[in-house]
Protein backbone atom coordinates (compact mmCIF):
# COMPACT_ATOMS: atom_id res chain seq x y z
CA UNK A 1 0.00 0.00 0.00
CA UNK A 2 1.38 3.40 -0.99
CA UNK A 3 1.91 6.04 1.66
CA UNK A 4 -0.83 8.23 0.14
CA UNK A 5 -3.33 5.39 0.05
CA UNK A 6 -2.44 4.40 3.58
CA UNK A 7 -3.04 7.94 4.82
CA UNK A 8 -6.38 8.10 2.99
CA UNK A 9 -7.44 4.79 4.51
CA UNK A 10 -6.61 5.97 8.00
CA UNK A 11 -8.57 9.19 7.47
CA UNK A 12 -11.62 7.25 6.29
CA UNK A 13 -11.45 5.00 9.33
CA UNK A 14 -11.05 7.94 11.68
CA UNK A 15 -14.14 9.66 10.25
CA UNK A 16 -16.17 6.46 10.45
CA UNK A 17 -15.07 6.01 14.03
CA UNK A 18 -16.38 9.48 14.86
CA UNK A 19 -19.73 8.99 13.10
CA UNK A 20 -20.64 5.56 14.48
CA UNK A 21 -21.40 4.69 18.09
CA UNK A 22 -19.26 2.17 19.91
CA UNK A 23 -22.19 0.65 21.79
CA UNK A 24 -23.32 -1.63 18.97
CA UNK A 25 -24.63 -5.08 19.80
CA UNK A 26 -22.34 -8.07 19.42
CA UNK A 27 -24.14 -9.13 16.22
CA UNK A 28 -23.89 -5.66 14.73
CA UNK A 29 -20.22 -5.37 15.61
CA UNK A 30 -19.49 -8.77 14.15
CA UNK A 31 -21.11 -8.03 10.78
CA UNK A 32 -18.56 -8.78 8.09
CA UNK A 33 -15.93 -10.08 10.53
CA UNK A 34 -15.23 -13.83 10.67
CA UNK A 35 -16.11 -15.43 13.99
CA UNK A 36 -14.61 -18.63 15.40
CA UNK A 37 -16.05 -21.08 17.86
CA UNK A 38 -13.91 -23.46 19.89
CA UNK A 39 -14.63 -26.17 17.31
CA UNK A 40 -13.82 -24.03 14.25
CA UNK A 41 -10.87 -22.11 15.66
CA UNK A 42 -8.10 -24.07 13.94
CA UNK A 43 -9.89 -24.05 10.60
CA UNK A 44 -10.53 -20.33 10.81
CA UNK A 45 -6.88 -19.68 11.64
CA UNK A 46 -5.84 -21.60 8.55
CA UNK A 47 -7.66 -18.99 6.45
CA UNK A 48 -5.41 -16.27 7.92
CA UNK A 49 -8.00 -13.52 8.40
CA UNK A 50 -6.87 -10.01 9.38
CA UNK A 51 -9.33 -10.00 12.30
CA UNK A 52 -10.98 -12.96 14.00
CA UNK A 53 -13.67 -12.68 16.65
CA UNK A 54 -13.79 -15.47 19.21
CA UNK A 55 -17.17 -16.71 20.34
CA UNK A 56 -17.74 -17.66 23.96
CA UNK A 57 -16.47 -21.05 25.04
CA UNK A 58 -13.53 -23.19 26.07
CA UNK A 59 -10.63 -23.36 23.58
CA UNK A 60 -7.68 -25.72 23.44
CA UNK A 61 -4.20 -24.33 24.12
CA UNK A 62 -0.96 -24.69 22.21
CA UNK A 63 -1.67 -23.13 18.80
CA UNK A 64 1.03 -21.07 17.10
CA UNK A 65 0.01 -17.79 15.48
CA UNK A 66 2.47 -17.15 12.63
CA UNK A 67 0.76 -14.37 10.66
CA UNK A 68 -0.54 -10.87 11.50
CA UNK A 69 -4.00 -11.01 13.07
CA UNK A 70 -6.25 -9.40 15.67
CA UNK A 71 -7.79 -12.09 17.90
CA UNK A 72 -10.60 -10.44 19.83
CA UNK A 73 -13.00 -11.95 22.32
CA UNK A 74 -16.54 -11.09 21.31
CA UNK A 75 -17.47 -11.13 25.02
CA UNK A 76 -14.33 -10.25 27.00
CA UNK A 77 -13.66 -12.74 29.76
CA UNK A 78 -15.90 -15.46 28.28
CA UNK A 79 -13.32 -16.81 25.85
CA UNK A 80 -11.29 -19.35 27.82
CA UNK A 81 -8.10 -21.06 26.68
CA UNK A 82 -7.79 -23.91 29.18
CA UNK A 83 -4.37 -25.59 29.12
CA UNK A 84 -5.25 -28.22 31.74
CA UNK A 85 -1.93 -27.65 33.49
CA UNK A 86 0.27 -28.44 30.47
CA UNK A 87 2.13 -26.20 28.03
CA UNK A 88 1.52 -22.66 26.82
CA UNK A 89 -1.72 -20.93 25.90
CA UNK A 90 -0.86 -19.30 22.58
CA UNK A 91 2.53 -19.04 20.89
CA UNK A 92 3.13 -15.83 18.92
CA UNK A 93 5.57 -16.35 16.06
CA UNK A 94 4.87 -13.29 13.89
CA UNK A 95 4.67 -9.51 14.18
CA UNK A 96 1.62 -7.21 14.21
CA UNK A 97 -0.66 -9.37 16.36
CA UNK A 98 -3.26 -8.32 18.92
CA UNK A 99 -4.90 -10.47 21.59
CA UNK A 100 -7.76 -8.83 23.43
CA UNK A 101 -10.21 -9.94 26.11
CA UNK A 102 -9.01 -13.56 26.39
CA UNK A 103 -8.91 -15.64 29.58
CA UNK A 104 -6.07 -18.17 30.02
CA UNK A 105 -6.42 -20.86 32.69
CA UNK A 106 -4.34 -23.83 33.79
CA UNK A 107 -1.16 -22.72 31.99
CA UNK A 108 1.68 -25.21 32.48
CA UNK A 109 4.32 -24.73 35.13
CA UNK A 110 7.48 -25.91 33.38
CA UNK A 111 9.96 -23.05 33.62
CA UNK A 112 12.47 -25.08 31.59
CA UNK A 113 10.01 -25.24 28.68
CA UNK A 114 9.07 -21.58 29.21
CA UNK A 115 5.39 -22.40 29.62
CA UNK A 116 3.44 -19.15 29.37
CA UNK A 117 -0.09 -18.01 28.75
CA UNK A 118 1.32 -15.98 25.84
CA UNK A 119 4.78 -16.89 24.58
CA UNK A 120 6.46 -14.69 21.98
CA UNK A 121 9.25 -16.18 19.91
CA UNK A 122 12.24 -14.00 18.93
CA UNK A 123 11.34 -11.42 16.31
CA UNK A 124 7.63 -11.15 17.12
CA UNK A 125 7.41 -7.35 17.03
CA UNK A 126 4.51 -4.93 17.58
CA UNK A 127 2.39 -7.36 19.56
CA UNK A 128 -0.41 -5.92 21.71
CA UNK A 129 -1.88 -7.88 24.63
CA UNK A 130 -4.89 -6.19 26.25
CA UNK A 131 -7.60 -7.11 28.73
CA UNK A 132 -6.17 -10.57 29.33
CA UNK A 133 -7.07 -12.61 32.40
CA UNK A 134 -4.23 -15.03 33.10
CA UNK A 135 -3.89 -17.83 35.64
CA UNK A 136 -0.54 -19.52 35.18
CA UNK A 137 1.81 -21.73 37.17
CA UNK A 138 4.50 -20.76 34.64
CA UNK A 139 4.92 -17.35 33.03
CA UNK A 140 2.08 -14.98 32.31
CA UNK A 141 3.82 -13.44 29.30
CA UNK A 142 7.25 -14.53 28.07
CA UNK A 143 8.99 -12.70 25.23
CA UNK A 144 12.48 -12.74 23.71
CA UNK A 145 13.84 -10.08 21.35
CA UNK A 146 10.37 -8.66 20.73
CA UNK A 147 10.30 -4.93 19.93
CA UNK A 148 7.33 -2.64 20.71
CA UNK A 149 5.46 -5.15 22.84
CA UNK A 150 2.45 -3.77 24.71
CA UNK A 151 0.85 -5.46 27.71
CA UNK A 152 -1.99 -3.43 29.17
CA UNK A 153 -5.08 -3.65 31.37
CA UNK A 154 -4.54 -7.31 32.17
CA UNK A 155 -4.72 -9.41 35.34
CA UNK A 156 -2.00 -12.02 35.90
CA UNK A 157 -2.05 -14.49 38.78
CA UNK A 158 0.47 -17.19 39.58
CA UNK A 159 0.07 -20.36 41.60
CA UNK A 160 0.30 -19.32 45.26
CA UNK A 161 0.68 -22.96 46.33
CA UNK A 162 4.11 -23.16 44.66
CA UNK A 163 7.32 -22.06 46.34
CA UNK A 164 8.09 -18.48 45.37
CA UNK A 165 11.11 -19.39 43.21
CA UNK A 166 9.24 -22.23 41.47
CA UNK A 167 6.75 -19.82 39.94
CA UNK A 168 7.16 -18.04 36.64
CA UNK A 169 7.32 -14.28 36.29
CA UNK A 170 4.19 -12.30 35.55
CA UNK A 171 5.77 -10.59 32.53
CA UNK A 172 9.24 -11.72 31.46
CA UNK A 173 11.05 -9.80 28.72
CA UNK A 174 14.51 -10.71 27.49
CA UNK A 175 15.92 -8.37 24.89
CA UNK A 176 13.72 -6.13 22.81
CA UNK A 177 13.14 -2.40 22.57
CA UNK A 178 10.42 0.03 23.58
CA UNK A 179 8.04 -2.29 25.40
CA UNK A 180 5.10 -0.69 27.19
CA UNK A 181 3.67 -2.46 30.23
CA UNK A 182 0.85 -0.44 31.74
CA UNK A 183 -2.20 -0.70 34.01
CA UNK A 184 -1.85 -4.37 34.89
CA UNK A 185 -2.53 -6.27 38.12
CA UNK A 186 0.04 -8.95 38.90
CA UNK A 187 0.05 -11.20 41.96
CA UNK A 188 1.46 -14.42 43.46
CA UNK A 189 4.15 -14.85 40.77
CA UNK A 190 7.94 -14.82 41.11
CA UNK A 191 8.88 -11.38 39.74
CA UNK A 192 6.02 -9.17 38.70
CA UNK A 193 7.85 -7.63 35.73
CA UNK A 194 11.31 -8.88 34.75
CA UNK A 195 13.36 -6.96 32.19
CA UNK A 196 16.67 -8.38 30.98
CA UNK A 197 18.82 -6.68 28.34
CA UNK A 198 15.91 -4.49 27.29
CA UNK A 199 16.06 -0.89 26.08
CA UNK A 200 13.68 2.02 26.38
CA UNK A 201 10.80 0.17 28.03
CA UNK A 202 7.98 1.89 29.91
CA UNK A 203 6.53 0.25 33.01
CA UNK A 204 3.61 2.43 34.06
CA UNK A 205 0.85 2.19 36.69
CA UNK A 206 0.97 -1.52 37.48
CA UNK A 207 -0.15 -3.01 40.82
CA UNK A 208 1.84 -5.97 42.13
CA UNK A 209 1.60 -7.97 45.33
CA UNK A 210 2.68 -11.19 47.02
CA UNK A 211 5.77 -11.92 44.95
CA UNK A 212 9.58 -11.77 44.99
CA UNK A 213 10.34 -8.45 43.28
CA UNK A 214 7.78 -6.05 41.84
CA UNK A 215 10.03 -4.85 39.01
CA UNK A 216 13.41 -6.51 38.39
CA UNK A 217 15.89 -5.22 35.80
CA UNK A 218 19.13 -6.85 34.64
CA UNK A 219 21.49 -5.30 32.05
CA UNK A 220 18.77 -2.91 30.90
CA UNK A 221 19.11 0.65 29.63
CA UNK A 222 16.87 3.68 29.50
CA UNK A 223 13.78 2.20 31.15
CA UNK A 224 11.06 4.38 32.67
CA UNK A 225 9.42 2.83 35.74
CA UNK A 226 6.72 5.12 37.12
CA UNK A 227 3.50 5.15 39.14
CA UNK A 228 3.65 1.48 40.08
CA UNK A 229 2.86 -0.11 43.43
CA UNK A 230 4.52 -3.20 44.91
CA UNK A 231 3.15 -4.55 48.18
CA UNK A 232 3.92 -7.53 50.40
CA UNK A 233 7.06 -8.44 48.48
CA UNK A 234 10.61 -9.51 49.20
CA UNK A 235 11.82 -6.45 47.29
CA UNK A 236 9.93 -3.65 45.60
CA UNK A 237 12.20 -2.51 42.76
CA UNK A 238 15.44 -4.40 42.11
CA UNK A 239 17.56 -2.41 39.66
CA UNK A 240 20.62 -4.50 38.90
CA UNK A 241 23.51 -4.07 36.46
CA UNK A 242 21.52 -1.45 34.55
CA UNK A 243 22.10 2.08 33.30
CA UNK A 244 20.13 5.22 32.67
CA UNK A 245 16.90 4.13 34.36
CA UNK A 246 14.22 6.42 35.80
CA UNK A 247 12.34 5.20 38.88
CA UNK A 248 9.74 7.89 39.49
CA UNK A 249 6.76 8.17 41.85
CA UNK A 250 6.43 4.49 42.68
CA UNK A 251 5.28 2.94 45.95
CA UNK A 252 6.76 -0.01 47.83
CA UNK A 253 4.88 -1.24 50.90
CA UNK A 254 5.83 -3.97 53.34
CA UNK A 255 8.95 -5.24 51.60
CA UNK A 256 10.78 -7.70 53.82
CA UNK A 257 14.23 -7.14 52.26
CA UNK A 258 14.27 -3.76 50.49
CA UNK A 259 12.01 -1.18 48.94
CA UNK A 260 14.54 -0.18 46.27
CA UNK A 261 17.82 -1.89 45.41
CA UNK A 262 20.58 -0.27 43.37
CA UNK A 263 23.08 -3.01 42.58
CA UNK A 264 25.88 -2.15 40.11
CA UNK A 265 23.47 0.33 38.56
CA UNK A 266 24.65 3.70 37.29
CA UNK A 267 23.31 7.00 35.89
CA UNK A 268 19.87 6.25 37.26
CA UNK A 269 17.37 8.68 38.77
CA UNK A 270 15.21 7.81 41.78
CA UNK A 271 12.69 10.59 42.26
CA UNK A 272 9.48 10.98 44.23
CA UNK A 273 9.18 7.36 45.36
CA UNK A 274 7.50 6.28 48.61
CA UNK A 275 8.97 3.29 50.46
CA UNK A 276 7.17 2.41 53.67
CA UNK A 277 7.52 -0.34 56.28
CA UNK A 278 10.44 -2.28 54.85
CA UNK A 279 10.76 -4.77 57.67
CA UNK A 280 12.16 -8.27 57.94
CA UNK A 281 9.44 -10.85 58.47
CA UNK A 282 11.36 -12.41 61.38
CA UNK A 283 13.24 -10.10 63.69
CA UNK A 284 16.92 -10.91 63.88
CA UNK A 285 18.56 -11.57 67.24
CA UNK A 286 21.22 -9.32 68.69
CA UNK A 287 24.09 -11.27 67.20
CA UNK A 288 22.50 -11.51 63.75
CA UNK A 289 21.67 -7.82 63.43
CA UNK A 290 25.12 -7.28 61.93
CA UNK A 291 23.97 -9.05 58.76
CA UNK A 292 22.64 -6.41 56.39
CA UNK A 293 20.57 -9.06 54.62
CA UNK A 294 18.62 -9.90 57.78
CA UNK A 295 16.88 -6.52 58.08
CA UNK A 296 14.41 -4.61 55.95
CA UNK A 297 15.93 -1.67 54.06
CA UNK A 298 14.12 1.25 52.48
CA UNK A 299 16.97 1.86 50.03
CA UNK A 300 19.82 -0.60 49.57
CA UNK A 301 22.83 0.74 47.67
CA UNK A 302 25.16 -2.12 46.75
CA UNK A 303 28.16 -1.05 44.67
CA UNK A 304 26.13 1.49 42.71
CA UNK A 305 27.54 4.85 41.67
CA UNK A 306 26.69 8.07 39.84
CA UNK A 307 22.97 7.93 40.59
CA UNK A 308 20.60 10.77 41.54
CA UNK A 309 18.40 10.02 44.57
CA UNK A 310 16.06 12.93 45.28
CA UNK A 311 12.72 13.68 46.92
CA UNK A 312 11.98 10.12 48.03
CA UNK A 313 10.49 8.88 51.31
CA UNK A 314 12.16 5.94 53.09
CA UNK A 315 10.09 5.59 56.22
CA UNK A 316 9.01 3.21 59.00
CA UNK A 317 11.41 0.37 58.17
CA UNK A 318 14.17 -1.49 59.97
CA UNK A 319 16.86 0.57 58.19
CA UNK A 320 16.17 3.68 56.14
CA UNK A 321 19.22 3.52 53.86
CA UNK A 322 21.89 0.81 53.79
CA UNK A 323 25.18 0.94 51.91
CA UNK A 324 27.46 -1.95 51.05
CA UNK A 325 30.56 -2.02 48.86
CA UNK A 326 30.55 1.66 48.07
CA UNK A 327 28.12 4.44 47.21
CA UNK A 328 30.54 7.10 46.01
CA UNK A 329 29.40 9.78 43.56
CA UNK A 330 25.69 9.26 44.25
CA UNK A 331 23.79 12.51 44.72
CA UNK A 332 21.33 12.33 47.60
CA UNK A 333 19.10 15.25 48.59
CA UNK A 334 15.53 16.23 49.35
CA UNK A 335 14.76 12.79 50.79
CA UNK A 336 12.89 11.88 53.97
CA UNK A 337 14.46 9.21 56.19
CA UNK A 338 12.29 8.93 59.27
CA UNK A 339 10.59 6.47 61.57
CA UNK A 340 13.16 3.73 60.91
CA UNK A 341 14.93 1.62 63.50
CA UNK A 342 18.20 2.89 62.01
CA UNK A 343 18.51 5.84 59.67
CA UNK A 344 21.68 4.76 57.90
CA UNK A 345 23.73 1.60 58.00
CA UNK A 346 27.22 2.17 56.64
CA UNK A 347 30.48 0.82 58.02
CA UNK A 348 32.88 2.54 55.61
CA UNK A 349 34.77 5.81 56.01
CA UNK A 350 34.63 7.25 52.48
CA UNK A 351 33.48 10.88 52.66
CA UNK A 352 30.05 11.49 51.13
CA UNK A 353 28.23 14.83 51.03
CA UNK A 354 24.49 14.15 50.82
CA UNK A 355 23.09 17.49 49.74
CA UNK A 356 22.52 19.44 46.57
CA UNK A 357 22.17 23.15 45.89
CA UNK A 358 22.30 24.00 49.58
CA UNK A 359 19.52 21.54 50.41
CA UNK A 360 19.98 18.31 52.27
CA UNK A 361 17.52 15.73 53.58
CA UNK A 362 15.07 15.33 56.43
CA UNK A 363 16.30 12.91 59.08
CA UNK A 364 14.04 11.65 61.85
CA UNK A 365 16.96 11.60 64.29
CA UNK A 366 18.10 15.16 63.63
CA UNK A 367 17.46 17.55 66.49
CA UNK A 368 19.51 20.57 65.46
CA UNK A 369 18.61 24.25 65.57
CA UNK A 370 17.32 26.61 62.89
CA UNK A 371 17.87 30.03 64.42
CA UNK A 372 17.39 32.03 61.22
CA UNK A 373 14.21 30.11 60.30
CA UNK A 374 15.23 29.23 56.74
CA UNK A 375 14.16 25.59 57.12
CA UNK A 376 17.76 24.36 57.08
CA UNK A 377 19.58 23.13 60.17
CA UNK A 378 22.29 25.48 61.39
CA UNK A 379 24.87 22.71 61.59
CA UNK A 380 25.71 19.59 59.59
CA UNK A 381 24.20 16.24 60.52
CA UNK A 382 25.98 12.91 60.55
CA UNK A 383 23.42 10.05 60.54
CA UNK A 384 26.07 7.39 61.01
CA UNK A 385 29.18 8.13 63.07
CA UNK A 386 32.18 6.06 64.14
CA UNK A 387 30.38 4.72 67.19
CA UNK A 388 27.38 3.60 65.14
CA UNK A 389 29.72 1.67 62.87
CA UNK A 390 31.56 0.24 65.86
CA UNK A 391 28.32 -1.02 67.39
CA UNK A 392 27.37 -2.65 64.08
CA UNK A 393 30.61 -4.59 64.12
CA UNK A 394 30.41 -5.32 67.87
CA UNK A 395 26.68 -5.39 68.71
CA UNK A 396 27.33 -6.51 72.27
CA UNK A 397 28.81 -3.05 72.94
CA UNK A 398 25.40 -1.42 72.46
CA UNK A 399 24.80 -1.71 76.20
CA UNK A 400 27.36 1.08 76.68
CA UNK A 401 25.56 3.43 74.33
CA UNK A 402 23.87 5.58 76.99
CA UNK A 403 26.87 5.90 79.28
CA UNK A 404 28.06 9.51 79.88
CA UNK A 405 31.58 8.64 78.67
CA UNK A 406 30.37 7.20 75.36
CA UNK A 407 28.09 10.18 74.78
CA UNK A 408 31.04 12.54 75.34
CA UNK A 409 33.26 10.50 73.04
CA UNK A 410 30.54 10.49 70.36
CA UNK A 411 30.39 14.27 70.48
CA UNK A 412 34.18 14.55 70.12
CA UNK A 413 34.18 11.91 67.42
CA UNK A 414 31.59 13.82 65.39
CA UNK A 415 33.70 16.98 65.49
CA UNK A 416 36.87 15.15 64.48
CA UNK A 417 35.10 13.20 61.73
CA UNK A 418 33.70 16.39 60.22
CA UNK A 419 37.18 17.85 60.08
CA UNK A 420 38.55 14.73 58.42
CA UNK A 421 35.52 14.38 56.12
CA UNK A 422 34.76 10.71 56.67
CA UNK A 423 31.44 8.93 56.32
CA UNK A 424 28.10 10.42 55.27
CA UNK A 425 27.49 14.07 56.15
CA UNK A 426 24.43 16.16 55.44
CA UNK A 427 25.61 19.77 55.70
CA UNK A 428 22.12 21.24 55.15
CA UNK A 429 19.63 18.99 56.98
CA UNK A 430 15.99 19.88 56.41
CA UNK A 431 14.00 20.87 59.49
CA UNK A 432 10.63 19.76 58.07
CA UNK A 433 9.78 16.70 56.04
CA UNK A 434 8.54 17.46 52.51
CA UNK A 435 5.22 15.81 51.76
CA UNK A 436 5.04 12.84 49.41
CA UNK A 437 3.66 13.68 45.96
CA UNK A 438 2.88 10.14 44.80
CA UNK A 439 -0.59 9.93 43.26
CA UNK A 440 -1.27 6.61 41.60
CA UNK A 441 -3.78 6.46 38.73
CA UNK A 442 -6.67 4.04 38.86
CA UNK A 443 -6.43 0.85 36.82
CA UNK A 444 -9.33 0.48 34.38
CA UNK A 445 -9.96 -0.85 30.89
CA UNK A 446 -11.21 2.32 29.23
CA UNK A 447 -8.22 2.79 26.93
CA UNK A 448 -8.14 -0.72 25.55
CA UNK A 449 -11.95 -0.96 25.36
CA UNK A 450 -11.94 2.04 23.04
CA UNK A 451 -9.17 0.42 21.02
CA UNK A 452 -11.20 -2.77 20.55
CA UNK A 453 -14.40 -0.92 19.61
CA UNK A 454 -12.53 1.13 17.03
CA UNK A 455 -11.10 -2.00 15.43
CA UNK A 456 -14.48 -3.73 15.28
CA UNK A 457 -16.33 -0.78 13.75
CA UNK A 458 -13.56 -0.18 11.23
CA UNK A 459 -13.38 -3.81 10.21
CA UNK A 460 -17.15 -3.89 9.70
CA UNK A 461 -17.31 -0.90 7.37
CA UNK A 462 -14.17 -0.94 5.26
CA UNK A 463 -12.33 -3.51 3.25
CA UNK A 464 -9.49 -5.59 4.61
CA UNK A 465 -6.95 -3.35 2.88
CA UNK A 466 -8.10 -0.33 4.88
CA UNK A 467 -6.64 -1.33 8.22
CA UNK A 468 -5.05 0.88 10.87
CA UNK A 469 -1.33 1.36 10.53
CA UNK A 470 0.79 0.48 13.51
CA UNK A 471 2.96 3.20 14.93
CA UNK A 472 6.38 2.87 16.54
CA UNK A 473 4.93 1.60 19.80
CA UNK A 474 2.67 -1.00 18.24
CA UNK A 475 -0.50 1.07 18.80
CA UNK A 476 -2.88 2.46 16.19
CA UNK A 477 -2.08 5.52 14.08
CA UNK A 478 -4.89 7.33 12.34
Amino acid sequence: MSAARGMQARRIMFVLGLLLPFNLSAGERASGIPTATPESFKAMLAQKPATLLLDDGRYACGDTIDFPIDLIAQSPGKVLFDCDGVGSGLIIAASDITLDGIHFHGVGGSLLSLDAAVKLTPGAHRVTLANLNIEAAGYGVHAEDADFLEVQHSHIRGDASLHLLDRGDGIHLKGGRAARIAHNRIETVRDGIYLESTQGSEVIANRMNSLQYGVHTMYSQGELIALNQAENVLGGYALMSSQGLRLEENIALQASDFGVLLNVTEDTRLSGNLVKASKAQAKAGTGASLDIFSVGKGLFIYDAKSNLIENNHFIDGDVGVAIAMGAEANRFHGNVIAGNGEELRYTGTVAMDWSGGGRGNFWGGHSGLDINGDGIGDGPYRPNDRFDRLFLIYPEARTLMQSPLVMLLKSLSDALALERGEGVTDPYPLMQAPSSAVHLPEIDSSVSATLVSTKLVSATLVSASLVPATNATGGLSW
